[in-house]
């Protein structure tokens, strides 16, 4: 077998992408190319499907299996010389001398692929100066393919300079995606499969040995853990004496210590191993790539998740209790370096919970989420015992403000009253710890109060908080790290704006000064809300675009709320230009099912969800939503969400003429004594107050009483200035021209509609002078042509959308029945028209007439695009 590959490519998985590889990859006067890679990544098999393709192709293919002997330069030119007899290749002269062999090669006139594998056990001064010299004389049809598992000592510089030498690399000859599926198809149910490709990492042998288990059987219900499809034994012999016996003792000692790590970086490693000498270890490992990934500095490595499972193995039943030791040293140097996630995984892996808890407390409990986030500090409580959580109460207070982050605060005042009782019975010190945790838990508490009180005033209590922290900031800076983000929320939705910006400008410094800070994006949410308050539309886009670039997986993976805030502002700030498809695509995406219990985020889901439809001719939708969200404000004791959709479905109604249904609604809710409690200084969200005031001046004018509108948009001008709303001062001032036209003051009138034009051009505010209603802008055509530029020609583009509008209204006026409607869900169920009939007790051919009607009414052709459609006008969830 000396001359043929020691390998069975029949059934093999043919690597037509790595062997593209090879054949394309630069330089292509290459006539030497090294596979370079560990035990195990098939690299003969490689070879041997080369050489077929090359035998294919009419190229005369030598091969030469490398052995010990051949370490000696002469006895390797012999066997190569031999291997090019075997194969009849016509050589020029020359004898099997050694300084002859490069003339052999130069004379050798036939297309030839000479292969050779385990170079290691040839590898030497004298045969790399041979191969060198080979690589260079080899005439344009002579190839040279070598395998080996570490880079031979050859002049590569001379070579790579040269044009005659390419390098292929472990990385490539790792199974991708598309190529682990084809070599495990119909071994493993998939999600088995998905498991098996994540473990082995495209790892070649752990890949073949996985398939011939599965082979015997044993392919289904894996887990890495459990009835692994890898045979261990064969697989952890392997690793012993291919992989790990090509070190020194020293490092396979090294490598036993820092198996227990993650990630091994050089500081931690010399911790947990009490030695100072790991970057040499950690160096040495660069052979081992990629079974061992060393990072570019060199300074830190991780291991293949088959050899980290050996290595944790064999410590087990070598040296019992080793794991136990090295992982508290490493919970005490990670809890050391403020890494609170790594050290209380090593002292749970110790099965030290109580270390951990006393780590987790250490690390400021309740402010972790602060400095983690809720999903981190999550995962961080799931690693203890249900019970030692309970019996510590600073964790008890940390799973509190968890359950009020969930918008789940039932019983909340009690169990901090427990608490409070028992902090009498701690130690001085944890008793002192335990009652800041207590006040800053009584500060969350404040967010869930926003959502359920309908009268609420937290002003006092965070000032006093926010006295505290500042007087600790220089040993506690986290405590203002959670009071300060508390009062901002609740500033910007209550107001005024430029308290709320003082305290972005106060919260970005903090968090500059205790950063990393997993929470740290939220200040750019801070920002944005600040935007949409001062009516500064563009800059909102500007902060969302330039925070999604930065922070998009943050976003998505680590913090919901976060995403759910940023459509609902995004999404009223696009409204407020008159953007009216594009913010119902992003207010569409809110769940109100799903989505987090803020009351923005539910004001975009349900009720600028329902403007849009209203404004874009879809009203029977938009009053169905609105009254949706008034079912789900009752049943979760939202108060500020019912009045909200209370109010705006007031308006809606009475901007159709259905004064008596507006009215009935008023009345029910006690609408004009929620807004004389808010003209008044009554503390209400500011959603709730424009809501409230633009309902009550619509019901004044439809009642004729001009006098009592004026006053309205007067009290929302003066509320709106005060609290630094600019969005709303332009709407007051809008409202003030409708009333004063109504009492014939029309010179007032122009000035107060121009007032608002001149603000609204320099923000971009279009769609609250639509909202006011036709008479507004028949008022503003007139006055049209006596504007000067650019105000006239931004006035003909509102004037222009307006029109738009009223157009797409009259197209639109189409709705679904009933029997439609539930046609249109189980149609968004991808059911099919028996499916559908099945379901609903109907005729296929009764599905299929409404089908049609459904299609016309939506303007589509096929069932896609009619759900597609539906979704976009908010007529399906």
């Amino acid at each position: 077998m000396k001359f043929q590959p020691i390998a069975h490519i029949e059934g093999s998985l043919w690597r037509q992408r790595v062997m593209a590889r090879v054949a394309e990859a630069a330089p292509a006067s290459a006539r030497l190319t090294l596979v370079v890679a560990p035990a195990g990544f098939g690299k003969t098999t490689l070879l041997a499907q080369l050489a077929q393709r090359e035998r294919e192709q009419g190229v005369k293919v030598a091969w030469l299996n490398c052995d010990s002997r051949d370490a000696d330069a002469q006895v390797f030119s012999d066997n190569l010389l031999a291997a090019l007899k075997q194969s009849e290749v016509r050589a020029g002269p020359g004898r099997s001398l050694l300084d002859h062999f490069a003339t052999v090669v130069a004379g050798i006139a036939d297309p030839v692929a000479l292969f050779i594998d385990d170079y290691d056990q040839a590898a030497g001064a004298a045969v790399d100066e041979l191969l060198c010299s080979i690589a260079l004389a080899a005439p344009p049809h002579v190839r040279v393919m070598l395998a080996c598992r570490s880079m031979p000592a050859i002049p590569l510089a001379r070579l790579q300079l040269a044009g005659r030498v390419r390098q292929l690399d472990a990385d490539l000859l790792r199974f991708d995606h598309e190529e682990t599926q084809r070599l495990l198809a119909g071994c493993f149910p998939s999600q088995a499969l998905e498991s098996v490709a994540a473990y082995t990492q495209g790892w070649p042998f752990a890949l073949q040995l996985a398939r011939l288990r599965a082979a015997s059987g044993r392919g289904e219900g894996w887990s890495p853990e459990a009835d692994s499809p890898l045979p261990r034994r064969q697989l952890f012999d392997y690793l012993a004496r291919e992989v790990l016996g090509t070190l020194s003792q020293a490092s396979q000692a090294f490598l036993s210590d820092v198996a227990i790590l993650e990630e091994i970086d050089v500081a931690a490693a010399n911790a947990i191993r009490q030695h100072d000498n790991s970057l040499h270890h950690i160096q040495e490992l660069a052979m081992l790539e990629p079974v061992v990934v060393i990072a570019a500095s060199c300074r830190s490595a991780r291991l293949h998740p088959l050899l980290r499972d050996f290595l944790l193995h064999r410590m087990s039943v070598q040296a019992p209790g080793r794991a136990a030791e090295l992982h508290l040293r490493a919970a005490a140097y990670f809890s050391a370096a403020g890494r609170v996630d790594d050290a209380v995984f090593h002292a749970v892996a110790a099965a030290r919970f109580d270390l951990a808890a006393q780590m987790i407390e250490a690390a400021g409990a309740i402010r972790l989420l602060v400095t983690l986030g809720e999903p981190r500090v999550r995962l961080l409580l799931r690693q203890l015992p249900a019970a030692l959580q309970q019996q510590r109460p600073r964790l008890r207070l940390l799973l509190l403000g968890l359950q009020i982050e969930d918008h789940d605060a039932q019983g909340a005042e009690a169990e901090i009253a427990r608490i409070e009782l028992q902090a009498d019975l701690q130690e001085p010190a944890e008793a002192a710890e335990l009652a800041v945790d207590l006040r800053l838990t009584r500060c969350l508490l404040l967010l869930d109060d926003a959502e359920r009180l309908l009268h609420f005033s937290p002003w006092a209590q965070l000032q006093a908080a926010r006295a505290e922290g500042r007087h600790r900031r220089l040993i506690d800076p986290l405590f203002l790290g959670l009071v300060l983000p508390v009062e901002l929320f609740l500033l910007q939705r209550y107001g005024p704006t430029d308290r709320a910006e003082r305290r972005v400008g106060e919260v970005d410094a903090l968090y500059d000064d205790i950063r990393p800070l997993n929470t740290s994006p939220w200040v750019w949410m801070y920002q944005l809300c600040n935007a949409l308050a001062r009516g500064e539309l563009e800059r909102c886009e500007q902060i969302a675009n330039e925070s999604l670039k930065r922070d998009l997986n943050y976003i998505k993976h680590s913090q919901k709320s976060l995403g759910q805030l940023l459509a609902a502002v995004l999404g009223r700030a696009l409204y407020e230009q008159g953007r009216l498809t594009e913010a119902l695509g992003l207010l569409t995406t809110l769940v109100p099912t799903e989505s987090v219990r803020f009351l923005e985020v539910l004001a975009g889901a349900m009720v600028d969800t329902a403007r849009c439809q209203f404004v874009l001719g879809h009203p029977g939708p938009a009053i169905e939503l609105l009254k949706q969200a008034r079912d789900l404000a009752f049943e979760e004791g939202l108060p500020h969400l019912r009045l909200l959709a209370a109010a705006v479905q007031a308006e809606l109604e009475l901007r159709q003429d259905h004064g008596e249904a507006a009215a009935s609604l008023a009345d029910a809710e006690q609408l004009a004594q929620r807004w004389e409690e808010a003209a008044a200084g009554g503390v209400f969200p500011w959603l709730v107050v424009e809501a409230l005031a633009r309902s009550r001046f619509a019901q004044q004018l439809q009642a004729a009483d001009g006098a009592a509108a004026l006053q309205t948009a007067e009290r929302l001008l003066a509320l709106a200035a005060q609290a630094g709303r600019q969005l709303a001062e332009i709407l007051a001032h809008g409202m003030r021209a409708r009333a004063l036209a109504r009492l014939q003051r029309v010179p007032e009138s122009e000035a107060a509609l121009l007032d608002a034009l001149q603000r609204a051009a320099s923000c971009g505010a279009r769609q609250l002078f639509i909202d006011l209603g036709a008479d507004t802008m028949l008022q503003l055509r007139a006055m049209a042509p006596k504007l000067a530029e650019p105000l006239q020609r931004w006035t003909g583009q509102t004037l222009q959308l307006w029109e738009t509008l009223f157009q797409r209204g009259l197209s639109a006026a189409e709705t679904f029945s009933e029997r439609e409607l539930e046609i249109l869900r189980e149609l968004a169920k991808d059911q099919t028209t028996k499916m559908i009939a099945r379901t609903l007790m109907r005729s296929p051919e009764t599905v299929k007439y409404h089908l049609k009607s459904i299609f016309a009414k939506l303007g589509v052709n096929n069932r896609e695009d009619a759900v597609a459609e539906a979704r976009r006008r908010a007529q399906l969830p």
